[in-house]
């Protein structure tokens, strides 16, 4: 139907409107030319002729002067990258309502947003995604990518620098690995697929675990403080360093109760393949070792103090395998304390 002193038409039954930037297609539709405004209902598809784009959903306002596309029902946008191999990369968006700012490339998707790209899922309350900037930012984040699992109330990803920003109670959870703080920034590898760093900023939290093999027990470390960063390699922990109210212990699974522990200013951990080689305690540095028999009975334990201790680990055998102490500003000492000996000795005196 064609109103010429309005200069509208509406079409039911089948909508085709074309223009040199793109296209809208569905079963109903209504154009004012006057305003620029289009509507079109019933099996939408929208696109650009570039095909960097597409719509879908049951309703959808077209504004051409400001180039807006808002979908209020069902709606579903196709991001398409070429890449320089040729393949197309595709970025999904589905939401309750989303706004697109074509002129921009920002969109906007609000409730029940969820985004898949490859291998990567993210769930959230709003999304905001700047296409030309290759960024986007959601509140109440959960992002799945292999066994990587991110959450946080807000949260901030640059896609073409390959980083996260997680704020808001945020926790990153791998194979055997778990942060926690008030912040955390996150670095992936230059295939956006693993995990090249982590950086926890206040009340920082970071916990690595081993699982049981053959003869030998699960072991479990544990990190805190200020300030932690963690580097990975083949999503296997490399290094791990804790600044500012250090503090860290392990244990192994069968012997909870007794927690191996290391306090200072700083923490640095090294590992070799995943598990601890070495650790470095500075600054009012204490230490606390179990030493654990064959039969896995506790025998005693070393405690230390110093400026500085240094500790090698046996990655077989999951042990203690030397300590150095270092004094300067706090002598260093060190003892060794038999607790079967004062078992022993508690038990003939009662």
């Amino acid at each position: 139907f064609w109103n010429k002193d309005a200069e509208s038409v509406q079409c039911s039954g089948g909508f085709f409107f074309t223009h040199p930037s793109g296209s809208i297609d569905a079963h109903n539709g209504f154009y004012q030319k006057k305003k620029g405004i289009a509507t079109a209902s019933g099996d939408v598809h929208a696109g650009d002729s570039a095909k960097t784009y597409l719509f879908t959903g049951e309703y959808l306002e077209y504004d051409r002067e400001k180039e807006i596309l808002t979908m209020p029902q069902k709606p579903m946008l196709y991001q398409y990258e070429k890449l320089k191999d040729g393949t197309v990369d595709t970025m999904t968006i589905s939401a309750k309502r989303i706004v697109y700012n074509k002129k921009n490339s920002f969109a906007e998707a609000y409730e029940n947003v969820r985004i898949a790209k490859k291998d990567m899922i993210i769930t959230g309350d709003t999304g905001y995604f700047d296409r030309l900037n290759d960024w986007l930012s959601m509140t109440h984040v959960r992002l799945v990518q292999n066994d990587m699992v991110v959450t946080c109330d807000s949260g901030f990803f640059d896609h073409k620098n390959n980083w996260f920003s997680l704020k808001g109670s945020p926790t990153c959870d791998m194979k055997n690995y778990h942060l926690t703080g008030d912040s955390i920034f996150l670095e992936l590898d230059s295939t956006g697929k693993s995990l090249r760093s982590a950086l926890v900023i206040r009340n920082a939290h970071g916990v690595q675990q081993e699982e049981a093999k053959k003869n030998a027990p699960g072991h479990v470390t544990e990190a805190f403080g200020d300030t932690l960063y963690a580097k990975f390699s083949n999503d296997k922990i490399e290094r791990l360093y804790v600044n500012l109210n250090a503090r860290g212990f392990f244990y192994e699974d069968d012997l909870k109760d007794y927690r191996n522990l290391m306090d200072g200013d700083r923490l640095d951990l090294y590992f070799n393949q995943g598990k601890m080689d070495k650790a470095v305690v500075s600054g009012k540095a204490q230490s606390t070792y179990f030493y654990v028999k064959k039969d896995r009975s506790v025998a005693g334990k070393n405690e230390a103090t110093g400026d500085t201790i240094h500790i090698l680990f046996d990655a077989q055998k999951n042990a203690v395998k030397s300590l150095r102490l270092l004094g300067g500003g706090n002598m260093a000492s060190g003892r060794y304390i038999d607790m079967e000996k004062t078992e022993r000795l508690r038990k003939e005196s009662m």
